[in-house]
């Protein structure tokens, strides 16, 4: 059997992406590189710094402003996310951090708690992997 390669973390675990996801739930301002200004409530953000929001507002260089009950903005096009002011950088960073280490030891949890149901009915690791190819 080949040895296993070590899990890749995810890009949130290393990188400033954490930030933005820490501002789930907030009202922010992001400059696209098209140079258009959107402002919205931050409802997700995953790993590529995709951004869904809602209530959000698109605003024009020369001015024209659209508004949107929900936005999805793809993560290469933002330029900047304007942090709030009463944001401490450091401190969302850790907490969110913590969360995604949180989050990722109950899925491990609950990987355990279902090979663990699947021995205790009597499923091998063959006979599991073999009624997946039939599906």
């Amino acid at each position: 059997m080949p040895p296993r390669r070590p899990k890749r973390l995810n890009r949130a675990e290393t990188s400033l992406i954490c930030l933005i996801q820490a501002l789930e739930g907030r009202k922010v301002v992001a400059e696209l590189r098209n140079d258009c200004v959107i402002r919205g409530k931050i409802d997700s953000v995953d790993d590529y710094m995709n951004i869904t929001l809602s209530d959000a507002s698109y605003q024009t260089l020369e001015g024209t402003k659209t508004e949107f009950e929900f936005m999805y903005l793809k993560g290469r096009t933002i330029r900047f996310v304007h942090l709030p002011k009463s944001l401490d950088p450091a401190q969302a960073i850790e907490a969110q951090r913590k969360k995604l280490v949180e989050d990722r030891k109950e899925q491990i949890k609950e990987r355990l708690r279902n090979q663990h149901h699947k021995i205790a009915k009597g499923i091998g690791p063959s006979e599991d992997h073999d009624s997946a190819e039939g599906s």
